[in-house]
């Protein structure tokens, strides 16, 4: 998937490559559909499952995300985070 921003670290690819269908939920193909947006919360530690926030969820989570970086981190949303 391509990436718009990232949060912490502040930097990273134009792109990268995530596995979050759970498979015994959803079919991972009908899982995100292209151009979906999404903000994505990958774990540091290997072994945790990533959460995935779309539609509503967007803006309350980037919010919360937001305010928990320092302020010097603090740059201006894209308009489909808003």
């Amino acid at each position: 998937m391509s990436v718009d921003r990232w949060f912490k670290p502040s930097t990273g690819p134009a792109t990268a490559r995530f596995d979050l269908a759970d498979p015994a939920v959803v079919d991972p193909a009908e899982a995100y559909a292209t151009g979906d947006h999404l903000l994505l919360l990958a774990p540091r530690r290997k072994g945790q499952i990533p959460d995935a926030y779309q539609g509503q969820e967007l803006r309350p989570m980037r919010d919360r995300i937001t305010r928990t970086l320092p302020e010097a981190a603090h740059t201006t949303c894209p308009p489909e985070f808003g």
